[in-house]
């Protein structure tokens, strides 16, 4: 809440479009009917806690809206509101009947409404800790028409790392093919700080563990996390970080104190024995080998032909023919015989 009033009181100099350039006119509020505003452009499809619109406006209330609304005229005598529902809200708390805004004077269409969606999401991923439904919801604005933005531009104009944006891409994909959107428990829960994109995806691909959640308020079990292989122990010096700790890590528990030498000679453990070679390469043929036989049937009768030979070829080199023994004397008496 801090920072949505801090922001009140700056001069505007700001539009949906970016800064105002240097010798342009400023631009004049004028007072419009809230009941005139018959559609937002809310990139992140939730309005403000109650709370917070509450203190917004007591705020406005007493020191007067410093940072008039921006509307986009519709053409019959309506507005399409482009930043400042929160303070669209404080003013119907207030009872008032008009707001001071910016009228964006040009004509209304898909690519302007796509200008103003993008400046949207950029400056509320910029300002504000997005929930992780806000994230989502902002996702597909930005990827939906009129935007249809690629999941690179989603991620620049956001500003999230690449990995953080593969796990909410694939939330938002999966949620989309279902068809379905969140039970309104789940959603009011998602966006909380509470929520992770672990169980959000949890909830996603499964259908049901809404409805136990709606129902109960228990919360899905993600499924555990595969452990690998421990790496071999590497020497490192007294006082020197881990490298847990110094990739940021949590920092694991002191290790027990080191085995004196005679435990150590009585509890010798004998190394695993190393994988015979060509081992690995064999399984790998071998699923191939079982990909090959199922589609056998649709392969062309020359590529047939030319992994036959190569398959042959191979098999030569690689087969060990059995040694013949020599035959004994009894043996030779018997066949002569």
């Amino acid at each position: 809440m801090t920072d949505m009033l801090s922001g009140l009181g700056a001069a505007d100099t700001s539009s949906a479009l970016g800064e105002l350039e240097d010798g342009e006119p400023e631009r004049v509020a004028v007072p419009i009917p809230l009941s005139a505003i018959t559609r937002c452009v809310q990139v992140c499809g939730v309005d403000a806690k109650p709370e917070e619109i509450t203190s917004l406006a007591a705020n406005i209330d007493e020191f007067g809206l410093l940072h008039p609304i921006e509307v986009n005229p519709n053409g019959d005598d309506t507005y399409t509101l482009i930043k400042g529902n929160s303070r669209r809200l404080a003013f119907q708390e207030l009872g008032r009947e008009t707001i001071p805004a910016f009228v964006d004077a040009r004509t209304a269409n898909d690519e302007l409404m796509a200008v103003f969606i993008r400046a949207q999401a950029s400056e509320n991923a910029h300002r504000k800790q997005l929930t992780i439904l806000e994230t989502l919801n902002t996702i597909g604005r930005l990827a939906d028409p009129p935007c249809s933005c690629s999941r690179n531009a989603i991620g620049r104009i956001m500003r999230l790392p690449e990995a953080t944006l593969k796990r909410y891409w694939r939330v938002y994909r999966t949620v989309r093919d279902r068809g379905m959107n969140w039970l309104p428990e789940v959603a009011q829960w998602l966006n909380t700080p509470a929520a992770t994109w672990v169980t959000a995806s949890a909830f996603a691909h499964d259908r049901e563990l809404e409805h136990r959640f709606a129902e109960t308020g228990e919360l899905p079990n993600p499924a555990p996390t595969p452990v690998p292989e421990p790496e071999p122990e590497r020497e490192q010096s007294a006082g020197a970080p881990s490298a847990e700790a110094s990739r940021g890590g949590q920092l694991t528990p002191p290790e027990p104190p080191a085995a004196s030498p005679a435990t150590i000679r009585d509890e010798v453990v004998p190394d695993r024995p190393p994988a015979p070679p060509g081992r690995q390469l064999w399984r790998r043929l071998h699923r191939n080998l079982e990909e090959l036989d199922s589609v056998v049937d649709e392969l062309a009768p020359e590529l047939r032909q030319e992994i036959g030979t190569a398959l042959r070829a191979s098999f030569e080199r690689v087969v060990i023919e059995p040694e013949i023994e020599p035959l004994t004397r009894k043996e030779n008496r018997c066949l002569e015989s």
